[in-house]
């Protein structure tokens, strides 16, 4: 069965520029880029918007800059072989928009911005990873902005608000950004265990990833915390073969080697208990695609020295576990809808391989211009990726039409 990571990646990022970026190989998008700036709150054109045209190439080096006109539009002229995306910065956020290799118009929806609305969150889930002597607890908090008309919150100290225990600090905090893939985001802490992320929320479903982490050494941990807000579903994700006590948790069987545990319609001010204990294998280990096959090598040795490694593996399994989900759920109902078992249709493994791989191509080289991965290891994940590459594409040449 193909590993879920890689399922994840390929749909993820759907563009071509990774693979121009990294290989090479000319990939020319349109000279001429066009599209409407629509503000999403007052259904209309946003006018005088000042629009920036960015090529990702050794960072985000920004090539041209226009604004609006009167119906919202804006053009740029600008051929390269290099990915572009589309920015504009409205009331303090920023939106974007890649350019698609095919250099169709493209519709950039930017919101009014307010310091106050309603947000809900829709699921917290509690992902565990036992590793030399630590555990690593991973958070996905689904975070819906449900104010009406869509407007962004936005407060530069942030305004979604979560809790960790007594004494425990973020490792890492992420965010799904437009390319479906976890970006590193930070947070500040508020007191009384409660932290702040500085990030906006835009209209819809935002997830935030929060790892942490414990002393593990005698094998067992109990975890506490006081939820801030209510929460529609806390799901608890154990690898099978750890034990779990968890009060008021129910048992929902195994899903990819992980036991379920869920608590339904919880309440702000309720105080979540449960403790792990036991060993479990590294469940990124199995089946990986060829990058994370690489992290796990990499952090063979002590684990502080890679640490955010697997943080960041930890961020993007949670990814993983949430879009697997919805496929299921959308499959269930499509199933119930025609009343009947849909068909598998044949299999187009080589080409889905491919997609990932350039998907993993272009996320390893935001990595670097993020400047969350040295130059060493970028060298090293980026020839491992070309030789899957190389192979995946004599695969997809050979196959039959």
């Amino acid at each position: 069965m193909r590993h879920p990571i890689r399922q994840t990646l390929s749909r993820g990022l759907r563009w071509w520029g990774g693979l121009a970026l990294l290989l090479g190989v000319p990939l020319l998008v349109r000279a001429d880029v066009r599209g409407t700036v629509v503000n999403g709150t007052r259904g209309r054109p946003a006018a005088g918007v000042e629009v920036h045209l960015v090529i990702l190439e050794g960072g985000m080096q920004v090539a041209e800059k226009t604004r609006t006109d009167a119906q919202g539009r804006f053009a740029f002229s600008a051929a390269t072989t290099k990915p572009m995306m589309v920015r504009a910065t409205y009331q303090g956020v920023n939106y974007h928009e890649m350019v698609p290799p095919d250099g169709s118009s493209i519709t950039l929806r930017v919101y009014e911005a307010r310091e106050g609305g309603r947000y809900e969150v829709e699921r917290l889930t509690y992902l565990v990873q036992p590793m030399e002597g630590r555990l690593l607890i991973g958070r996905e908090y689904s975070v819906r902005n449900a104010t009406t008309p869509p407007v962004t919150l936005f407060r530069p100290e942030g305004v979604f608000t979560f809790a960790l225990p007594e004494g425990a600090r973020p490792e890492r905090v992420s965010v799904v950004g437009a390319s479906g893939m976890p970006l590193a985001i930070a947070a500040r802490e508020v007191g009384d265990g409660t932290w702040r992320i500085e990030h906006p929320l835009r209209p819809g479903t935002t997830q935030f990833f929060v790892v942490s982490q414990l002393p593990y050494s005698d094998e067992r941990a109990h975890i506490r915390e006081v939820l801030p807000w209510n929460v529609e579903r806390v799901r608890l994700l154990v690898p099978d073969p750890m034990k779990v006590e968890a009060a008021g948790f129910r048992p929902l069987g195994s899903e990819q080697g992980l036991s379920v545990y869920v608590l339904d319609d919880a309440r702000a001010g309720m105080e979540i208990s449960w403790s792990v204990s036991g060993r479990a294998p590294n469940i990124f280990a199995e089946g990986p695609s060829e990058e994370a096959e690489g992290a796990i090598r990499a952090v063979a040795g002590p684990v502080a020295k890679r640490q955010w490694i697997i943080l960041a593996a930890l961020a993007l399994a949670f990814a993983v576990s949430s879009v697997m989900a919805v496929r299921r759920n959308r499959a269930l109902r499509r199933t119930v809808s025609e009343g009947a078992e849909a068909s598998r249709p044949p299999s187009d493994a080589p080409t889905r391989d491919l997609a990932a791989l350039k998907d993993e191509l272009f996320a390893l080289e935001v990595r670097r211009q993020r400047g969350e991965i040295s130059e060493a290891d970028y060298e090293a994940k980026r020839r491992a990726l070309q030789h899957s590459l190389e192979a995946a594409l004599r695969s997809d040449a050979e196959a039959p039409s």
